[in-house]
């Protein structure tokens, strides 16, 4: 059976404190919300990221990637024709028909013609035979008739990336060459 409680008894309980103080609410329950709703938006937005990934198309044209003979990687597609890749060393002779270097990838040295269809270039810059000095850098890219007459010459070539400069003929060469 319940007991009720007049209004005098009720006031006189109140200002006796025998009523317990209302509960307090929690201040870390709104905070958790909050950071659960973050942890599940970032959730999605990576789920959503990689489905939207999945459904664009990555290939790159084989023919950039890949020489004539079947191997990959390094220049930006920069191979001759016959498959051969450009040679990267320092000059050791110099003449306005013919350039010889000392090829990075293989330790040994790469003599080639310079035609009056050679193009040579540093920094950008359209330059002739006699600006290049004993001792530069130069990228060699060979003529697609002729593996031995150099189609173009960049000196002082920078990469793009991590080229580790070893002198392993299965070294990757650069995969950019900037001039």
């Amino acid at each position: 059976m319940e007991k009720y409680i007049s209004g005098e008894d009720f006031q006189r309980m109140q200002r006796d404190n025998v009523f317990p103080p209302p509960a307090r609410q929690s201040k870390t329950k709104p905070v958790l919300l909050i950071l659960l709703g973050l942890v599940i938006f970032a959730g999605l937005g990576f789920w959503g990221g990689v489905h939207y990934e999945k459904g664009h198309d990555k290939t790159i044209a084989s023919s950039s990637l890949v020489s004539n003979n079947g191997n990959s990687g390094g220049y930006g597609g920069r191979f001759s024709s016959n498959g051969e890749r450009p040679v990267t060393g320092q000059v050791e002779n110099i003449s306005s028909t013919s350039i010889t270097v000392q090829n990075t990838q293989t330790n040994a040295a790469s003599t080639f013609s310079i035609a009056s269809s050679t193009v040579i270039s540093d920094g950008g810059q359209t330059v002739s035979a006699s600006d290049i000095q004993t001792g530069d850098t130069v990228l060699i890219m060979a003529s697609s008739s002729s593996s031995s007459t150099a189609s173009r010459i960049i000196v002082n070539p920078s990469y793009g990336g991590g080229f580790s400069g070893s002198n392993s003929s299965t070294s990757t060469p650069p995969s950019s060459v900037q001039e």
